[in-house]
């Protein structure tokens, strides 16, 4: 006799004859659920349990070590909830599952070997509302994989698999209107679309959700996401409910390309202040690490910058259209001959072996120059132009005796601050003009009373401070030097001075009496439907209606205002417009107009028009004297600081005005038509 041990089986004792009937699958049902588990899948056993169980709606077929879906289950003609969790299976068969197809409604496979989801997998299943593929190393989604058959599908899970690129049709499923999709945990960092999805393809507001954290994005680009869904505009990929896409988790970088994206999630905060895409964080650079992109500051989109001198560091600031550019390296000899182009430069070079200052071309971009800390001793006159036009100079800790004289024929209306301090400066009869200069011009020079006479009876004074008397050359007086050199020629050149210096309050006196704004406004050629676009708040419609349009209108002047606007289309689309067919947009500024969002999107896209196209014209007509800086936004900030502007508290504000609008001629050519800024 012998003995058969078999796990699970039954024991049979016979004298010659070894029979063992040994089960590997173990088959449980209770009520409307079926559980099946094997150690060892056994086709027979497999199909015993669903023939005998036909009825079961939750079938669980797991840890079973299955490399396909069983054939058998055909059988199953009721099964509403099919788990095939933690087994081998590498495929998912349309065959096989082709039977369920009217019944199905919940696929789970979690934890398999699926690597591709392929295109007509899941064809048949007409009535399957969710699919779960979580942690299966799955590396592509076929681009029909999920089509219009799966009609009743609202439910996508494939976290945590092997997936780099997602196709659009996937997130925007026109035929789905209230479905998730979860593919976090992959390393997605580019999208497509080879199904050619269009934005346009939503008739309404759709209601879904993408799960895209823990990815490997790294930036947003809202111009190619324009392109690969076919829009024309942000306002479109906001219609189609984007605001259902979470990206937390991801490593996104806080640079010049990202700041598209910061600059319209806060534009479109307020309509939906929940929304995840607000609680996105950087991960670079490290000092933004953390922070809410929705906070960055505009001044911290930076990119490094092509063409920078070697000795220099370029960063970009794209939101400001600015270019910082820094040269602390005592290896330069010289200010560099060429930098990276942009509208607007900042340049600090910090070199003991830069001794000149002269002309750049790049110069006429400059806004802020700082060549604090270097060893300058001449400033040639073909730089003193330039002086006009920039922001912030500093020249201090250099190695100046004296200024060129020329400076006195220089407007420093525009400059914000000159920095001197730190200078040798020679007092003596040849420098005496300076004491006078800096008398004139201290409101611009900040450290006046630092810069020192270096030699000189004056010797350690404060220049401004020094007594006439004591500018001396060789025993000879300043007085009898002033004498012989200026004499007769001192009226002439005072009058001649005081004519330059005051050229544009004479203008606005003669606009303001005469009526000769025609003669003294500069002449402009442009075929634009409209001279000026008109942006204020509806608080100061009796003011602009009563006062400035009939005196604009008056000018013979062809104004677009808020009358313009053509109802039934979207508001952005009416500025936009507006913006677009004028030459000048005048921004009416006040308190109430920073109370707005519409208006001060109306200046930030005039101010981007002015970026784009340096013939357009930005004119601010301030109606408060104080205003409310914490509702300031900084773009706007920035430009009150660079640019005149207008106040009506001002005398003649309104003769001001007339002389800064161009005069209009229109051109012997077909229309011209400039885009705005189209992404």
């Amino acid at each position: 006799m012998s003995l058969i041990i078999c796990h699970g089986s039954i024991i049979i004792f016979i004298f010659t004859l070894e029979v063992c009937f040994c089960t590997s699958c173990n088959c449980t049902r209770e009520k409307h659920n079926l559980y099946l588990s094997c150690n060892q899948p056994n086709e027979d056993e497999i199909q015993d349990c669903f023939e005998k169980n036909k009825g079961a709606i939750n079938v669980y077929v797991t840890h079973s070590n299955l490399k396909r879906i069983p054939p058998s289950i055909r059988h199953l003609h009721r099964v509403q909830h099919l788990d095939l969790s933690k087994n081998y299976i590498t495929e998912i068969d349309n065959y096989t599952l082709n039977s369920l197809r009217s019944a199905l409604q919940i696929l789970v496979m979690n934890h398999n070997n699926i690597s591709v989801l392929r295109n007509g997998s899941l064809d048949n299943l007409t009535s399957l509302q969710e699919i779960y593929l979580a942690n299966n190393g799955l590396q592509e989604i076929e681009v029909n994989a999920i089509n219009s058959k799966l009609k009743s599908l609202h439910y996508m899970q494939f976290s945590n698999n092997q997936l780099k690129l997602l196709d659009i049709g996937l997130i925007w499923v026109p035929m789905l209107f209230n479905y998730t999709v979860n593919v976090s945990g992959n390393a997605i960092s580019n999208f497509t679309n080879h199904k050619g999805i269009r934005v346009s393809d939503f008739k309404s507001k759709t209601s879904f959700r993408v799960d895209l954290q823990s990815n490997q994005i790294t930036t947003i680009d809202v111009n190619y996401l324009l392109r690969l869904g076919k829009a024309e505009r942000i306002w479109d990929l906001y219609n189609t409910g984007i605001g259902g896409i979470n990206i937390l988790y991801n490593r996104l970088i806080c640079d010049c390309f990202l700041y598209p994206f910061s600059f319209y999630i806060n534009f479109f905060k307020g309509m939906d202040d929940l929304n995840p895409v607000y609680n996105m964080r950087c991960a670079k650079p490290p000092v933004l690490s953390t922070t809410p992109i929705a906070k960055v500051s505009i001044h911290d989109f930076n990119c490094s910058v092509e063409g920078c001198p070697p000795q220099c560091q370029c960063t970009r600031t794209i939101a400001l259209d600015l270019i910082t550019v820094v040269c602390a390296n005592d290896t330069l000899n010289t200010i560099p001959f060429e930098l990276p182009n942009g509208k607007f430069i900042n340049l600090s070079v910090h070199s003991r072996n830069v001794r000149e200052l002269s002309d750049r071309t790049y110069f006429r971009n400059v806004t802020d120059l700082d060549l604090s800390s270097s060893s300058i001793s001449t400033i040639q006159a073909d730089f003193l132009p330039h002086l006009e036009r920039m922001g912030t100079i500093k020249i201090y800790d250099n190695s100046l005796i004296t200024l060129p004289e020329g400076i006195q024929n220089m407007n420093l209306e525009n400059i914000l601050s000159l920095y001197l301090h730190g200078n040798p400066f020679q007092c003596d009869c040849h420098t005496s003009w300076m004491k006078a200069w800096l008398q004139k011009n201290k409101a611009k020079i900040p450290d006046v009373d630092q810069v020192l006479c270096e030699s000189g009876q004056p010797k350690g004074k404060p220049i401004i401070d020094a007594l006439d008397s004591e500018f001396v050359c060789d025993g000879i007086s300043l007085a009898l030097v002033l004498a012989i050199s200026f004499g007769g020629l001192s009226v002439i050149v005072i009058f001649l001075f005081t004519l330059y210096f005051f050229r544009e309050p004479i203008k606005v006196l003669l606009i303001a009496n005469y009526s000769c704004f025609q003669c003294l406004r500069r002449k402009v050629a442009t075929n634009l439907p409209f001279d000026i676009f008109i942006s204020y708040s509806s608080c100061d419609d009796t003011y602009v209606q009563d006062v400035l349009i009939p005196k604009l209108e008056n000018d013979g002047f062809r104004l677009f205002t808020q009358d313009n606007f053509i109802p039934g289309i979207p508001i952005t689309d009416n500025i936009l417009k507006g913006i677009d067919s004028s030459f000048t947009t005048l921004i009416i500024l006040s308190n109430k107009f920073l109370e707005s969002d519409w208006c001060k999107y109306e200046f930030e896209q005039a101010y981007l028009k002015v970026l784009q196209e340096k013939e357009r014209h930005l004119i601010i007509l301030s109606l408060d004297n104080e205003l409310n800086k914490e509702r300031t936004p900084k773009t706007l900030t920035l430009y009150l600081k660079m640019n005149n502007y207008i106040k009506v508290s001002e005398k003649r504000y309104l003769s001001r005005l007339s002389l800064a609008l161009p005069r209009i001629q229109a051109r012997n050519e077909d229309s011209e038509r400039t885009p705005l800024l189209q992404d």
